[in-house]
């Protein structure tokens, strides 16, 4: 799974050693492991820089795509998703609106 991750270069490296993306990518695949249908994530993107915000977001759009897989993810920031996500739930102020995201 770590090469499904663009990962096996952090196989022998220790995961408290590896940048907060690159501990990203090591959970995904751990998470994969089981074939999973669904990711369910809190928060990838948080406390990532934005390069790695932006290959994190690369990352489950391409696994969601080749390995058919739906992925559920809260964020704060929405806009590292803009271009991927095709549905977005947002929640504010006790309120909430669902749908595509030039729909919300």
């Amino acid at each position: 799974m770590l090469d499904a991750v663009d990962a096996t270069r952090f196989a022998d490296r220790r995961v408290g050693l590896l940048s907060g993306g690159e501990q990203q990518r090591v959970l995904i695949a751990h998470a994969l492991v089981s074939r999973p249908k669904l990711l369910l994530l809190d928060e990838p993107l948080a406390n990532l820089d934005i390069r790695s915000e932006h290959e994190v977001v690369a990352l489950l759009a391409r696994i969601a795509s080749e390995q058919r897989i739906a992925v559920l993810l809260s964020a704060h920031d929405i806009n590292p998703l803009l271009g991927v996500m095709n549905r977005v739930v947002y929640v504010a102020g006790g309120r909430s609106a669902s749908g595509t995201a030039d729909e919300v």
